[in-house]
C-alpha cells in the first residue's frame, strides 16, 4: 500500500508538519523510511535535518541510507527500541 496525502501536499510537507507538531525535545531527529517514488519528497525534506532510509537501492534517491529488505527495517527498529 502507498498512502499519499489527500490534501494536495506532498509526503515531505506532511512529514515536516507532523515532525514539528510532535517534536518535544530540542535534540530530536526525524527518521523517515520509505520504499517508493512518492517517498522521495520526504527524503528530500529531511536530507539535511534528519535520517532518511530507502528500502531497496536506487541510484537517484534522495535518501541518505538504504536497507536491502523489509526485514532490515524491522531489525533496525527493534534495535532502536532496545537502546
Amino acid at each position: 500500500f502507498d498512502l499519499v496525502p489527500h490534501s494536495g501536499r506532498t509526503k515531505g510537507q506532511c512529514a515536516r508538519e507532523m515532525y514539528a507538531a510532535l517534536k518535544r525535545h530540542k535534540n530530536a531527529v526525524p527518521v523517515y523510511i520509505g520504499d517508493g517514488v512518492t517517498d522521495e519528497d520526504a527524503f528530500a525534506a529531511f536530507q539535511r535535518s534528519g535520517i532518511t532510509i530507502r528500502v531497496g537501492r536506487s541510484r537517484t534517491s534522495h535518501a541518505q541510507y538504504y536497507f536491502s529488505s523489509r526485514s532490515d527495517v524491522d531489525n533496525f527498529l527493534t534495535k532502536i527500541l532496545t537502546v
